[in-house]
């Protein structure tokens, strides 16, 4: 095996191992393709945060070191967000470091890591994302022109996607433009901006992508470019795993109207909200009173919920072919309004949950100092040492 090569082999088929009994197919190879000891400062820090992605991230990881962006070029440092399977093993076999911190936010994860980037690019990746093999060409490329502070795509669809994500998940606009987001899985950042906007807002469970989006537009150019290419794994593939998607990425999301007056997904989510409550209004004054005071509530409610429903659907109209596909989208539109009100109704009772997991509310704790001091002083690092 190359001398420049630092990796455990033995490790390595482990790690494949674990991946395969998941269904993953890795590149049939006779040594892998892994970090090795940098003698000068990488140009990009690829940050990829995780949490039990033992069945992509082996995959994602060996699309990366297999790309053809110099290695000593940039650098991986992946940050595990509590998993508690086989995610670290694999992630150490590629990653020059593998970080390790449980407060079940990926906005602070995703800030851990880039506090220790050596980059002047900050690349961030997710875990379920396979990008391309002229991944990092093509974004450091793009990031040189216009002085663009951010470029980035929205993700490309598997080989055989589902009928929810064939209906639900949108193209990547065409050609190189300006946007007003970019998604933090296939985000490319420049470590200087990061760094004066104060990274990703940490007080946010979802959504920190969009919001740190509008807080660098206000410095630099936000560029969506379509040949920076990434395939997400993780779509929801169900009606079940979009209504719990959606229950995550719209919590905080009231939060999202101190920085966009006019965010239309969560106006529109109060809206359909508000028209639901009229329904149960007027069917609670319907049962009490009888018919003469409950239709103006029902009445309301009806036009409420189809008319937001209806101006989803007309947002989209380029995608729909025919009637069949605007009411396989419509069903969509419902489970998502009805997850994105249920966040809403978390942050609005307090119940504070993370992927399942109790997490610590931001008035409770002593101080933000504090409490990023303790955080930081729980982080592991395995970093492998040069042989």
């Amino acid at each position: 095996m190359d001398a420049g090569l630092d990796v455990d082999f033995g490790q390595f088929l482990k790690a494949i191992r674990i991946a395969q009994s998941s269904g993953v197919r890795y590149s049939s190879i006779m040594e892998p393709e892994v970090p090795h000891t940098m003698n000068t400062a990488p140009k990009v820090s690829v940050i990829v945060p995780c949490r039990n992605e033992e069945r992509w991230i082996g995959v994602c990881l060996e699309a990366l070191v297999r790309g053809s962006f110099p290695r000593s070029d940039y650098e991986i440092l992946v940050i595990d967000n509590g998993s508690t399977d086989q995610t670290r093993e694999i992630a150490s076999v590629f990653a020059d470091q593998v970080l390790v911190e449980n407060t079940n936010k990926v906005s602070r994860a995703r800030n851990l890591a880039a506090a220790g980037a050596h980059g002047e690019v900050l690349a961030f990746l997710d875990a379920d994302c396979i990008p391309d093999r002229d991944w990092l060409d093509k974004a450091t490329a793009s990031l040189a022109r216009d002085n663009a502070g951010i470029v980035g795509a929205h993700y490309l669809l598997p080989e055989l996607p589902s009928w929810v994500e064939k209906n639900w998940c949108l193209d990547p606009p065409a050609g190189r433009q300006e946007t007003n987001f970019v998604p933090a899985g296939n985000l490319i950042i420049r470590r200087q901006l990061f760094r004066q906007i104060g990274g990703f807002d940490e007080k946010l469970i979802a959504c920190e992508d969009k919001e740190l989006c509008a807080r660098a537009s206000r410095h630099a150019t936000v560029i969506s470019d379509d040949a920076i290419r990434v395939v997400h794994q993780g779509n929801p593939k169900t009606l079940e795993q979009l209504l719990r998607r959606e229950m995550w990425h719209g919590r905080g999301a009231l939060r999202s109207l101190r920085t966009r007056k006019t965010d239309k997904a969560v106006l529109a989510t109060l809206a359909v909200g508000l028209g639901l409550a009229l329904g149960v209004v007027g069917l609670v004054l319907l049962c009490m009173n009888g018919p003469s005071s409950g239709p103006g509530f029902l009445t309301g409610s009806v036009f409420l919920v189809t008319s937001t429903i209806a101006g989803s659907l007309w947002t989209r109209r380029k995608s729909l072919t025919d009637t069949e596909a605007a009411a396989r989208l419509a069903c969509l539109f419902v489970v998502y309004f009805v997850g994105r009100l249920i966040a809403m109704l978390f942050d609005l009772t307090s119940i504070d949950t993370y992927h399942g997991l109790t997490e610590t509310r931001p008035e409770q704790q002593v101080s933000e100092e504090s409490e990023v001091s303790r955080q930081e002083s729980q982080v592991e690092t395995h970093s492998r040492e040069p042989s």
